[in-house]
């Protein structure tokens, strides 16, 4: 015991990582906004860039949806939706009072709210939006500006400084902006999802109808007709199902039970008509066992570089129930 406490971590041991990157960022962090009222401003200014698809930020517009929409740090209070024009902000205030003729953005952030990009045997990124060099240039003076994600600028620092950094450091660097990446677009999934489904419905019984939650089983709640009916949305991305979902039914179920929900949907969005059917067989194969559940299948656009769905097109309901035999509307198409 004593060999192996001498080797493990003590968390009250000095951090060595942290102690590096504190000396190598010590004098190198910009100030922090002033006060409350400098934050307010700010976020005042970029609702209306927002409104007018000003760059950058405005593709966060989403993330008040998020389930931490707001947050605090050194006793201040930032919506999360504007962080991106609040550095740009700072960028341009510290880029002017040091009087830069040069300046090097390195982000991997890789929206359209920052980078130009074209269709082009794919999509192909070119420069910075020209509004930011435009902006830039006009408000800070600055004759060049750059952007580079960080396996780029590491790629360039070897070619053009020969700075000597490994290529297994570049490999790392990759993929760790790859696992965010994913996980960005997993989260752009199930938020826009959850956005035109929302949509859908406000079109077939009214926004007033309708309720958006958070932290629970279900997704929307919808009252008409006398009635109150839970809504839980999905991505399918094919037919095999992870055991999740499954999970989730079982969830969905407990709360509408315990809250006197009327009737639970679960909406499953997919992004190839093909697998409607298949779908819908896995389903009754593997509900057998469940309570009784009514599903609605829709068929979605999917932006594979942003993870963002549009065009929600529902396409079948049916219910199952224990017995599996009672499912009704059979392969209709949904009217909308």
């Amino acid at each position: 015991m004593s060999g192996l406490e001498k080797h493990h971590f003590s968390v009250v041991s000095e951090d060595q990582v942290r102690v590096k990157l504190d000396a190598l960022f010590d004098g190198r962090i910009g100030e922090k906004p002033a006060d409350q009222k400098a934050i307010d401003a700010l976020e005042k200014k970029a609702e209306l860039r927002f409104k007018n698809k000003v760059p950058p930020g405005y593709m966060d517009d989403d993330k008040e949806k998020s389930d931490e929409p707001v947050f605090s740090y050194g006793n201040l209070t930032y919506q999360r939706k504007y962080s991106d024009y609040i550095v740009w902000s700072q960028m341009l205030t510290h880029a002017s009072q040091s009087n830069l003729s040069d300046l090097i953005f390195i982000t991997d952030d890789d929206k359209e709210d920052w980078w130009l990009k074209v269709k082009q045997n794919g999509d192909k990124t070119i420069s910075p939006r020209p509004e930011l060099i435009g902006e830039m240039t006009e408000q800070a003076d600055v004759q060049r500006f750059h952007m580079y994600s960080s396996e780029g600028f590491l790629k360039y620092a070897n070619k053009i400084l020969s700075v000597g950094v490994s290529s297994e450091a570049i490999e790392e660097v990759r993929d760790v902006a790859r696992v965010r990446y994913r996980e960005r677009n997993h989260h752009n999934m199930g938020r826009s999802a959850e956005k035109v489904v929302y949509d859908w419905l406000s079109e077939q019984y009214g926004e007033e109808c309708l309720v958006n939650l958070s932290h629970a089983p279900v997704d929307i709640i919808a009252k008409f007709d006398g009635k109150t009916v839970a809504f839980e949305v999905k991505v399918v991305r094919h037919p095999r199902f992870s055991e999740r979902l499954y999970g989730s039914i079982y969830e969905a179920h407990y709360f509408a039970d315990k809250n006197e929900i009327d009737e639970l949907v679960f909406v499953l969005v997919t992004f190839d008509v093909d697998h409607v059917e298949s779908i819908k067989k896995v389903l009754e194969r593997r509900l057998v066992e469940f309570p009784p559940i009514d599903i609605l299948i829709g068929v979605a656009e999917l932006d594979e570089e942003t993870g963002m769905i549009t065009d929600f097109t529902p396409y079948d309901k049916f219910r199952i129930r224990e017995n599996n035999q009672d499912i009704y509307g059979r392969s209709r198409r949904v009217n909308t």
